[in-house]
């Protein structure tokens, strides 16, 4: 459901629904790194920043060589008011 919420719109009510459900299918299977991608995805659309990153090191320590993960936490780093870490 959210996949399709979040493929469909970016109308923020809707955005923030599909997030709401990556969130609850994480407290089913923690580390279920498609799930991952898409709550960083939807934080990145909500502009929530700080928790997409936090979303992104999550998938990187579960699967080092996500080149997903690794795109978007350089961008976010690239982009932060602190320049790169």
């Amino acid at each position: 459901m959210g996949e399709a919420l979040a493929t469909s719109s970016t109308i923020r009510h809707v955005v923030e629904d599909a997030n709401r459900y990556f969130k609850k299918a994480l407290r089913i299977h923690p580390n279920d790194v498609r799930t991952l991608k898409w709550l960083a995805y939807t934080d990145l659309m909500l502009g929530h920043e700080s928790l997409a990153r936090e979303t992104l090191e999550q998938i990187i320590a579960t699967a080092p060589s996500d080149e997903f993960a690794h795109y978007w936490l350089h961008q976010i780093v690239k982009n932060s008011p602190e320049g790169e870490e």
